[in-house]
């Protein structure tokens, strides 16, 4: 090893250069998990709002069908203003 003296930690003690490694290794592994979980739920809210919305928009058509339909097949309303 070196001849470089250890890190002493708050408690006075020293601390092996493992130690630090190790927990390098668990903070850096606990923010891929923290980030791949806050995409997984933005992806998520995504895909539900995406989904609201193209249901919403196809209601909306199918809607607008019927309504054209219906327009179509009601007879003509009579001009009753010419009889006066």
């Amino acid at each position: 090893m070196s001849d470089m003296p250890l890190p002493v930690s708050r408690n006075g003690r020293k601390m092996p250069p493992v130690v630090r490694w190790v927990t390098l290794c668990l903070v850096v592994v606990w923010l891929a998990l923290v980030a791949g979980l806050g995409w997984w739920m933005s992806h998520q809210a995504e895909a539900a709002w995406l989904d609201r919305t193209a249901a919403g928009a196809d209601a909306e058509a199918h809607d607008v069908r019927h309504d054209q339909a219906d327009k179509r097949d009601r007879p003509a309303p009579r001009d009753t203003s010419a009889n006066t």
